[in-house]
């Protein structure tokens, strides 16, 4: 879900009129325990290769700000995408402010490790 311009143009630090979404997001990873994947995202301004840091650095930036929070380090991974998957037109400088964001992704458990694997039942085989 789209809450808030989080980058400005060419920039790693988070704007200050973010400190809210960052700190909801601290509360609600805090309940977990599970792995969190935060994945940096840039508009389509500039080389491949000056995107594939910027957007690293932003997903770094959210990782510290979170870290800063109290969400623990060794259950964050980051990730630069650039800008190989906008979420709206690079043709507007609106769509070019959405598309410079951060996702942060929580790894979910199978059942299986929550729940522990089901025994092998053998009553209903034949011999």
């Amino acid at each position: 879900m789209f809450e808030a311009t989080l980058f400005d143009s060419d920039e790693t630090a988070v704007r200050p009129d973010s400190v809210a979404i960052l700190d909801r997001t601290a509360v609600l990873l805090k309940r977990s325990t599970r792995p969190v994947l935060i994945e940096g995202h840039t508009d389509n301004e500039g080389t491949r290769v000056y995107n594939d840091a910027l957007s690293l650095m932003r997903a770094e930036a959210i990782a510290n700000a979170l870290i800063a929070r109290g969400v623990p380090a060794a259950r964050i991974r980051t990730r630069g995408m650039a800008y190989l998957q906008p979420i709206a037109s690079n043709n507007t400088p609106e769509g070019r402010a959405q598309n410079r964001r951060v996702e942060i992704f929580v790894t979910s458990e199978s059942t299986d490790t929550l729940l522990g694997r089901k025994p092998l039942r053998l009553d209903w085989l034949p011999w």
